[in-house]
Parts: C-alpha cells; structure tokens; sequence
C-alpha cells in the first residue's frame, strides 16, 4: 500500500504515519520516500544515485529564503525515487550512511511531516533526472 501524502509504503489506511487518507496500491512510478539528508549529505546522495542513473526527485524543507538566512548547511532535502529503483536506492543509501566507524544522526534520517492537510504536489520537486 501506498500513501499519496507522505509518499511512503503502509500497511494501513489511515496512513500510521501522517495519518493520510489517500492510500492506494502501489505503481512502478510512484514516487516513493528513501531518506532525508543535510546540504553535504544530499549533494553527495544526489551524485551517486545520477552516477547510477537512478531517478529521483527532492525537496528542501527550509526554503530558499531561510536556507539563505539561517545558513545552506543547515538546510535538508527528502529524497524520494520511483518505487521501481526502491531497493537499489536504498542499498546506495545504506553503503553511503552506515559504514563502520560512521554514525547515523538519528535527527538527519527522519522524516518532517506535512501539517495539517498539506499534500505533497509534483510541482514542489526540485528534480526527477538522471542528468
């Protein structure tokens, strides 16, 4: 099962995570939740997934007017990739994050949820390429 709202795979409706009501089947397309990374992280992420020629898609989740006020290296970015190249995204996140002597920030994986009923929409992605 899928949840249009917070893009992730469920098994419930409501959604158990953002308590969406928009679940559905999943399709090969859907774009589907990985992780969530700081500006040095998801830049790194970004080139190896197009080194891969994996698709995927991001947003920020200051802005750019308050990543441009508090700092770029504080800003974050969610990853999502087409349900298809789910598991070889999430292997390239999991060699990427969680090599030996390399601790994962528990604050840096978690994803934000929307409030309210805010829906993600296909214009507030920054990228779908392989570039």
């Amino acid at each position: 099962m899928y949840c249009e709202k917070c893009k992730n795979i469920v098994n419930s409706t409501p959604c158990p995570l953002c308590k969406g009501k928009n679940v559905r089947e999943i399709k090969e397309d859907d774009l589907v939740y990985i992780v969530e990374k700081r500006a040095m992280w998801a830049e790194m992420l970004m080139d190896v997934l197009r080194q891969e020629e994996i698709p995927f898609s991001y947003r920020n989740i200051l802005g750019a007017a308050l990543s441009m006020s508090v700092g770029r290296e504080k800003e974050s970015y969610i990853f999502y990739v087409p349900y298809i190249y789910l598991d070889k995204a999430k292997n390239i996140v999991e060699s990427l994050f969680s090599g030996e002597g390399f601790e994962i920030d528990p604050e840096d994986s978690e994803i934000e949820y929307l409030e309210g009923n805010e829906e993600l929409h296909d214009d507030e992605y920054e990228d779908l390429s392989v570039l």
